[in-house]
């Protein structure tokens, strides 16, 4: 991999935005906490040497006021000789400028302090500010104060152990900002890192699932809340994509199965006619099989085709007002010749019922093959019943029976496409009946429940929600 194409995957990762997010931030909080400390440090050393100024001109003040001019002198040279020669300057002049005392920061001893420092505070008692000296670029903090009417008191302190500790400090904050910085792109990475590896775990078992290994699973337990959901809701995508497709290969298998007989019969029957040299008179009963066994093809072709457009609800429902009462005993009585032809008793159980919204060809064909079912898996004697309720905001319509039951071993699989238990292969059908009934009911937002036993009849329940009322 060239250079130029990892820097660019690099730079466009989220990991990489989110270190340098974290960087940036790390870099952000240090300058404003380094910056907050050198304030209330320089704010704390300024009030200091204040303070002292302050201190020594009311001393210096009272000295003036009430000693002679070599009482005078002989105090600023004591105050100088505390301070020290470089570091401290004392003068009295008079108000016109002439200087009366002067001692200290001998350096400067042919440059005295100018009195325009103070020039545009002139109105002002006492005025106190900082002041660079030339040639050297000193910090001075200097005090004037108009002592008596003819007499100006004037003290500089030099700034500068306080310039060294505040560039000490400056130094001491730069190397922790820089490092705070590492530390920040350090941490930053580190989050960053452990944040995508929950995307990054699911990106892998994406992966190995596109090559085939469909049992490939994120491991949620491990990430947060925000990850784990991501996780939890891929794994649950995967477990769904699996059985689709686990279905896939049965349906697959199925259709081979169920189409192959009636293929193999229309060909047998084909074969045997032109074998046999089968009379004229002959050719319209085997045309008449071939037709049927036509028809039995068509018939699983459309009830497939109907069953997908229904789960995958691509399929238009025609909704209208449906009497739900009225389409129960429409079925009892399109079913009621069969019933008593198998000598099986067939009734409806119902009391006024409200309307519902939806497909009344889909509905009735649902509720024709549960109905069918029920008959097909009754002997003779035994009851269908049809039970039709209110349950809150869903109406319930129970095709019950007294026929053979479901296994338990088979009650996981009855919704299946094609499936047929043991029980069942002596019956003629295609195993869709039940899986097309579902489909309408999930189409209408409804469902179907059922409740067996095995020599005690089953009990289906296509359950629709009623009629939403108009505001």
């Amino acid at each position: 991999m060239s250079w130029n194409t990892l820097r660019d995957r690099l730079f466009r990762s989220v990991a990489f935005r989110l270190t340098l997010f974290y960087a940036v931030l790390f870099a952000l909080v240090s300058c404003a906490g380094v910056f907050g400390i050198y304030f209330m440090i320089a704010t704390y050393l300024n009030r200091e040497i204040d303070e002292e100024i302050l201190a020594e001109g009311d001393e210096l003040a009272y000295v003036v006021s009430n000693q002679d001019i070599e009482q005078v002198r002989e105090m600023f040279f004591l105050e100088t000789k505390d301070e020290g020669v470089d570091n401290a300057f004392f003068r009295l002049t008079s108000s016109s400028g002439d200087v009366l005392v002067c001692c200290g920061m001998s350096r400067w001893a042919e440059q005295v302090f100018p009195l325009d420092w103070f020039t545009e505070d002139r109105e002002q008692s006492a005025v106190l500010k900082t002041v660079t000296v030339e040639p050297d670029g000193r910090k001075v903090r200097a005090f004037s104060s108009e002592i008596t009417p003819d007499k100006v008191l004037q003290i500089g302190i030099a700034l500068d152990q306080y310039e060294r500790i505040l560039a000490q400090f400056r130094r001491n904050a730069a190397v922790t900002i820089v490092a705070m910085l590492a530390l920040g792109t350090l941490i930053g990475w580190k989050m960053a890192r452990k944040a995508m590896e929950g995307v990054e775990d699911v990106t892998r078992t994406a992966e190995r699932i596109a090559q085939g290994h469909l049992d490939e699973r994120v491991r949620v337990a491990q990430y947060g809340d925000e990850i784990a959901k991501l996780g939890d809701t891929f794994n649950r995508m995967a477990d769904r994509v699996q059985k689709l497709l686990i279905e896939m290969r049965e349906v697959n298998d199925n259709i081979a199965h169920d189409l192959r007989s009636p293929i193999t019969r229309i060909r047998g029957i084909s074969e045997t006619a032109i074998a046999l040299k089968t009379h004229p008179s002959d050719i319209e009963q085997i045309l008449g099989n071939v037709v049927e066994e036509c028809d039995r093809l068509l018939h699983i072709i459309n009830t497939m085709l109907d069953i997908s457009e229904a789960e995958a609800g691509t399929g238009r429902l025609e909704l209208v007002d449906i009497d739900l009462g009225a389409v129960v005993h429409q079925a009892v009585d399109l079913f009621q010749p069969v019933a008593e032809e198998r000598n099986i008793s067939l009734r409806a159980e119902m009391n006024g019922l409200p309307p519902i919204r939806g497909d009344l060809r889909k509905i009735q064909r649902a509720l024709a093959n549960l109905i069918d079912n029920a008959l097909k898996y009754t002997h003779a004697g035994g009851e269908v019943t049809l039970l039709a309720e209110e349950c809150g905001h869903f109406l319930k319509i129970t095709v019950q029976d007294t026929g053979v039951g479901i296994p338990d071993e088979d009650k996981s699989r009855v919704f299946e496409r094609f499936y047929r238990g043991d029980s069942s292969r002596t019956h003629p059908g295609s195993g869709l009946g039940l899986s097309l009934a579902r489909a309408v009911a999930h189409a209408h937002g409804g469902e179907i429940t059922f409740r067996s036993s095995v020599g005690h009849g089953s009990s289906f329940s296509l359950i629709l929600p009623r009629k939403k009322s108009q505001p």
